[in-house]
């Protein structure tokens, strides 16, 4: 299972710090900013897989402002707020924003890697389009580009490749970068015809030409097998 990363918005250090290593001992990646504005760069550099946000940022921006400037080009990054002010106004803001989760100070070790648990699981991403198991290469994904979402059709996909906690995606004219990881990118797509043939790589089966030893070709790609996968892609070739 790929590690899942978690980005910490909090100004107090001492917290910061205890929230990364009960997250990294729990086997998440972790980053911190201690204020809004870096927090936000931090997202636009590296889509996280969820966000830790203090309400009560002690310089610049609050968390419910940081909050409203991530969803403009991240609206489905989880976000769960920490906070030790339970007012109703507060309240209130932060709810506008969408928020996956609340956790009030101090909390226990538990609490957190429950309710983080939880907000992940609960956003494991599901396919953009009415396309299922065995519907092929019709419909289509929405990928996040910039501050757009932009409506990609399914049979344009030749390749999906792991970069970091991105994926390239290989289209018949151009290439977009995803902020996401692979196994996330695979769970929006129908199998077949798209097979994961290696850690690193997803194919769409239906471009693909030839086998060699240990590699897949589609047009002018080559792609490596996996030694685990080389039987099953064998079956799904002999089967085109």
């Amino acid at each position: 299972m790929s590690k899942q990363h978690l980005l910490i918005i909090e100004d107090d250090p001492i917290i910061a710090a205890d929230l990364r290593t009960r997250l990294e001992r729990a086997g998440y990646g972790t980053r911190y900013a201690f204020d809004g504005e870096t927090g936000i760069t931090l997202v636009r550099d590296q889509l996280p897989d969820g966000i830790l946000l203090d309400i009560n940022l002690g310089q610049g921006i609050d968390g419910i402002e940081t909050a409203q400037r991530i969803r403009g080009y991240a609206p489905d990054v989880p976000i769960v707020y920490l906070t030790s002010n339970n007012d109703a106004h507060t309240f209130g803001r932060a709810r506008a924003t969408k928020p996956q989760g609340f956790l009030s100070k101090p909390f226990r070790g538990a609490d957190l890697l429950y309710t983080v648990a939880l907000v992940l699981d609960r956003h494991e991403p599901r396919p953009a389009s009415a396309a299922g198991p065995g519907a092929g290469s019709e419909g289509h994904v929405v990928l996040r580009q910039g501050d757009r979402n932009v409506k990609v059709p399914l049979k344009e996909i030749l390749v999906v490749e792991a970069n970091d906690y991105c994926c390239r995606v290989t289209l018949a004219e151009e290439v977009k970068t995803v902020g996401m990881t692979l196994k996330k990118f695979t769970s929006l797509l129908p199998s077949p015809p798209f097979v994961r043939v290696h850690r690193s790589y997803v194919v769409n089966f239906d471009y693909v030409t030839a086998l060699s030893e240990g590699n897949v070709h589609l047009e002018n790609f080559k792609v490596p097998v996996a030694r685990g996968k080389r039987a099953e892609v064998r079956r799904l070739f002999d089967g085109k």
